[in-house]
């Protein structure tokens, strides 16, 4: 009895290594299982990335910070590295793949998201680049700071193109093309920086670029180039109290401005398709000019006194688009 005693821990104490052994076999199983799952799918999505060929999208800079708007209809996948290397450790990833991203499965420092915007909590800046490397810093909602490497051919670089004195810039989609009367054409976009949709007036002889590409950029990003003028907009003119826009009169605003004066510069009906200039002369030399195509009523008024009624309108116009590249 004392034998079975004393043998009866030795057995336990065997016992119990030999289940710790077995379990850390089976935790060491599921690692490496896991391990290879993950090793499996990376190499997958990086397959599918490179089947797509220019199919794809890219991050960009814009104002110094880096975006990306997920299209699920084009693969994109970019790494940040701890060092311009791509075999450094991996901490960040912009993944249009869904076991990419969700619960980070990559177990990466700085998360895996599908896109970076506006309203993103991780805020990458742009520092510098070289030929295989774009170098910026990462700063999370708690104000950390860690410098990011991307490899540069998933990353367009804001364009460089000399503007105008008086230009402006904003980058955006370009969410409509409407025609005009050839060569103007109607351009709305949604900037990036305000979310606001804004028209512009567009002259396609007046930048690098024919109908078909500029219609082909319908629901891709660009970088536009544009003047801003205030323009007075014509609502009504009055002759003798009288309409001279007929049929064609709006209903009355409150908020329009008016000025009194004479009708200059109607002598003669508008021809083509673009309106022609006019202008009234108020008593106290104040001269304001409008865009009016000119009928035979309006050449009656030339020389006349004529209420004017009208609004001032920001008018943006186009002097260059840089698509991004594709």
């Amino acid at each position: 009895m004392k034998k079975v005693m004393h043998i009866l821990p030795i057995i336990l104490c065997i016992l119990c290594i030999a289940c710790k052994e077995t379990t850390s076999k089976v935790i060491e199983k599921k690692e490496s299982t896991r391990a290879t799952a993950l090793d499996s799918m990376d190499l997958a999505h990086s397959k599918s990335v490179w089947r797509a060929g220019d199919n794809i999208t890219n991050a960009y800079v814009y104002d110094s910070l880096l975006y990306l708007d997920a299209n699920i209809k084009k693969d994109h996948r970019i790494y940040g590295y701890a060092q311009p290397d791509t075999l450094s450790k991996r901490l960040f990833l912009l993944s249009v793949f869904t076991n990419d991203v969700q619960n980070n499965p990559f177990n990466l420092d700085l998360g895996a998201y599908y896109e970076l915007e506006e309203n993103t909590q991780l805020r990458i800046k742009y520092q510098n680049h070289n030929e295989h490397f774009v170098e910026t810093i990462a700063t999370d909602s708690l104000g950390e700071k860690t410098t990011l490497y991307f490899e540069k051919k998933w990353v367009d670089l804001e364009d460089q193109n000399n503007s105008l004195d008086d230009e402006l810039r904003e980058f955006g989609r370009i969410e409509k093309v409407e025609d005009g009367s050839y060569p103007f054409f109607i351009v709305t976009a949604k900037f990036i920086s305000s979310k606001a949709n804004v028209h512009f007036n567009l002259n396609i002889e007046a930048i690098p670029m024919n109908i078909e590409e500029l219609n082909s950029l319908v629901g891709d990003y660009a970088t536009i180039y544009y003047t801003s003028t205030l323009e007075n907009n014509l609502q009504d003119l009055h002759v003798s109290g009288t309409s001279l826009f007929g049929t064609h009169t709006p209903a009355y605003d409150e908020n329009w401005l008016q000025i009194t004066g004479v009708l200059q510069g109607a002598a003669t009906i508008t021809s083509g398709d673009i309106p022609s200039t006019i202008s009234i002369v108020s008593e106290d030399g104040t001269t304001l000019n409008f865009k009016l195509f000119i009928d035979e009523d309006t050449v009656k008024a030339n020389g006349k006194t004529v209420n004017a009624f009208y609004n001032i309108n920001a008018v943006n116009t186009i002097t260059n688009i840089v698509p991004v590249a594709k």
